[in-house]
């Protein structure tokens, strides 16, 4: 992200906070900008289930008691 903001260099990125080698960091910026919103969204649909899957536990719970 410090890159994407441009409050740090490509080096500084690269060598000093993660200590790899900036064309991974550019790998990394180009695969985030390709398939960021299709990564992201993902975790949203994983979320919604999680949050389905805790209510069911619950009235499960609640028809045990």
């Amino acid at each position: 992200m410090e890159l994407l903001t441009g409050d740090k260099t490509l080096r500084q990125v690269a060598k000093v906070l993660y200590g790899v080698h900036p064309n991974t960091v550019n790998a990394w910026k180009r695969t985030l900008l390709e398939k960021g919103p299709e990564i992201l969204a993902q975790d949203s649909i994983v979320a919604e289930y999680e949050r389905w899957i805790a209510e069911l536990e619950r009235l499960i719970g609640r028809k045990a008691l």
